[in-house]
């Protein structure tokens, strides 16, 4: 039941995000050639979809969160290399570039849990 309580938190916290960043992220960077980051985080080990995960450009200050199937997306920015970091919960946060050139990019990354 406890679970139940935390998925369904997550669940509502996943949307009001969403919802909340939604209408900022397509404020910022409004050009003819725009391009889309998407992807999917999943937990390097068992390979499974994560949930609420903070995805954030710094430099840009755009933030996204992955959906219950890990997925997310990060629209309108102009071309070119982004640092990306991928923070969640009891995970090491990770950092990695896309390279968004004319063409959307679709990328997919693992986060690996933190070790005790």
């Amino acid at each position: 039941m406890k679970r139940l309580n935390l998925i369904a938190a997550c669940i509502v916290f996943v949307a009001f995000v969403n919802v909340s960043f939604a209408g900022e992220n397509e404020k910022e960077n409004t050009s003819a050639a725009s391009v889309n980051i998407s992807g999917k985080v999943i937990d390097q080990i068992t390979g499974e979809a994560l949930a609420g995960v903070m995805i954030k450009i710094e430099d840009l200050n755009l933030v996204s969160y992955s959906d219950l199937d890990g997925k997310f997306e990060i629209k309108n920015l102009t071309p070119g290399k982004y640092e990306i970091t991928g923070i969640f919960i009891s995970y090491e946060k990770t950092d990695f570039t896309v390279e968004a050139g004319n063409k959307s990019a679709d990328v997919k990354f693992a986060l690996r849990k933190v070790s005790k």
